[in-house]
């Protein structure tokens, strides 16, 4: 039989028996399982906060736990300066895309409200402008001062001019210019052969005759004749030129400091 214990060896057998313990040391060696846990609370631990991110909001908590791998479309890429300037490029390039399109685009509408239509006639190519008349010629009126000249007639490779026993003869050749003069003034006018003016193919100018002239004329004086207002002479005027040359109009005056009016032969 075993010994009998007292109470107090039977109180904490008792005590220990039940499985608990209050001190800080862990159960007794031997033991098949430690007992409940009858300390402190552990305290509660919340997991880290996502990362924050400066160029984007945070991610909604409801979206976030760490135990859960995060997905691939949930993670949003730091932005750096270096994909800002290849954005602000990106878009600037294609502004001035868009930009030079619209121009083109523009411009070629313009040409074409602009352009008439190749087969409408235009009014500058259908009114052709007029052409200007010819200069007076042989037969031609033209006037200077009270004077209206007409030459009808020139004759040119004359050697002599001989009336009776008189003669004249050419140093070159004798061209003769048979003329009408006709004062369409409201006075006399004198006519002088001294004022009247041949023009060679060369542009050299010559003087009439008047000894040559005075034998063409006969009894008609041509060196000065007064014409009354309406009145009209007929005469002829000899030019001595070179063989070679070839009249090619005439200066006709009404006085030596007129304009002249030219006749082309």
């Amino acid at each position: 039989m075993n010994a009998p214990t007292d109470g107090g060896e039977s109180t904490r057998a008792g005590q220990s028996g039940a499985g608990g313990f209050s001190g800080a040391e862990g159960p007794a060696p031997g033991s098949a399982r430690p007992g409940p846990w009858v300390g402190r609370p552990r305290p509660q631990v919340s997991p880290p906060p996502p990362p924050v991110d400066p160029y984007w909001p945070p991610l909604e908590p409801a979206y976030y736990d760490p135990r859960v791998p995060t997905p691939l479309a949930l993670v949003r890429p730091r932005r750096t300066r270096r994909g800002k300037f290849l954005l602000f490029v990106g878009v600037t390039a294609f502004i001035c895309a868009v930009g030079s399109l619209l121009l083109l685009l523009g411009g070629a509408v313009l040409r074409n409200i602009g352009t008439p239509d190749a087969a409408a006639p235009t009014t500058k190519a259908t009114t052709a402008k007029p052409a200007p008349p010819p200069p007076p010629g042989l037969n031609d009126p033209v006037r200077d001062g009270r004077f209206e000249f007409v030459v009808s007639k020139v004759k040119c490779g004359e050697k002599t001019i001989t009336v009776g026993l008189l003669d004249r003869k050419a140093d070159g050749q004798f061209c003769v210019v048979t003329f009408s003069a006709r004062n369409i003034g409201t006075e006399a006018q004198n006519f002088s052969e001294t004022f009247q003016k041949a023009i060679d193919n060369g542009g050299a100018t010559y003087q009439s005759d008047i000894p040559a002239g005075l034998l063409a004329n006969q009894e008609t004086v041509s060196i000065w004749s007064s014409i009354q207002p309406g009145d009209k002479i007929t005469g002829k005027m000899v030019y001595d030129i070179p063989k070679s040359a070839k009249l090619a109009k005439l200066e006709l005056h009404d006085s030596p400091f007129s304009d002249g009016a030219t006749v082309t032969l």
